[in-house]
């Protein structure tokens, strides 16, 4: 279910990039965006209703271009949230409603359960952070965004998971790619995020700046422990990452600055990573 259930969030994001790049950017009518947005958002509310303050935080930054531009096609996916949230509610098992907001959000119910399901290891520490923070109020989980933040960052998939071996070749995927993650994207997401005021198309770094912040709300909703419901999030800083690597491999200026920005981004991941591998030896020796 989870296998299904992701990849179909993933294209309900995509779907609503698309649609308010289509609405901004192209001179078409808004019906087409307007299709593309309900698609998107209709996946969303029927599947994993938190994803929805993703749509507020997007018009939140998108939404004065909306005003400047269009106007009346804001008015249009605003009414359009409005009509499909009931109609998903019959597709969900959950509520909706302020109640729902509240348990899912501030009072951290989702990983709650994780945590005394045994889901994520209470005894790592993963368990012992989340459990530590989730005890906090939550102004100070606020505060201290950063720390389930961070710790969504290292922990996206499980490297040494042999779960494929047992269960399906696909589970390889979604569990064992942290190199990837480690080396390339993590890293791109970092100089995209540093260098944001740099990106010469508005739409680009509001996308960037969107799914950034939503990526640290989840941290912050679920502790940082189940970094996959952040995954969806990474497709509106995706289009800063091709910007900024297509400039690279243009303009010999920004191929330095990104050349040098790795070196030490490299540099620091191995003084990150020598304690711990130390640590590891001693405990086995």
């Amino acid at each position: 279910l989870q296998l299904l259930k992701e990849p179909a969030i993933g294209l309900a994001f995509s779907l609503m990039l698309l649609s308010v790049t289509e609405a901004l950017k192209r001179r078409r009518s808004w019906l087409w965006p307007a299709l593309l947005f309900t698609a998107g958002l209709a996946i969303v509310l029927a599947m994993r209703g938190t994803l929805l303050l993703f749509v507020l935080v997007l018009m939140g930054f998108v939404g004065t271009l909306f005003l400047k531009q269009k106007s009346h096609i804001l008015l249009v996916l605003a009414g359009l949230l409005a009509l499909l949230a009931p109609w998903a509610q019959e597709f969900t098992t959950q509520t909706l409603d302020t109640e729902f907001i509240t348990e899912s959000i501030t009072l951290n119910t989702v990983i709650s359960a994780k945590l005394q399901s045994g889901e994520v290891d209470v005894g790592g520490v993963v368990g012992r952070v989340s459990g530590t923070y989730l005890d906090l109020p939550f102004a100070a989980k606020l505060i201290l965004f950063f720390v389930p933040t961070l710790m969504q960052v290292m922990l996206p998939f499980d490297f040494w998971s042999t779960a494929f071996l047992d269960e399906h070749f696909s589970a390889f995927f979604s569990r064992n790619l942290n190199p990837l993650w480690y080396l390339f994207v993590a890293a791109w997401v970092l100089y995209s995020l540093f260098n944001a005021r740099q990106i010469n198309e508005p739409l680009l770094r509001r996308f960037l700046l969107a799914g950034c912040i939503f990526y640290a709300m989840i941290a912050v909703i679920y502790g940082g422990a189940i970094p996959r419901y952040a995954a969806p999030s990474l497709i509106f800083v995706y289009p800063a990452i091709g910007y900024w690597w297509d400039r690279s491999r243009r303009e010999p200026r920004v191929r330095i600055r990104v050349q040098k920005f790795f070196r030490n981004y490299y540099a620091c991941m191995l003084v990150l990573l020598l304690p711990y591998l130390i640590l590891n030896l001693a405990r086995t020796i």
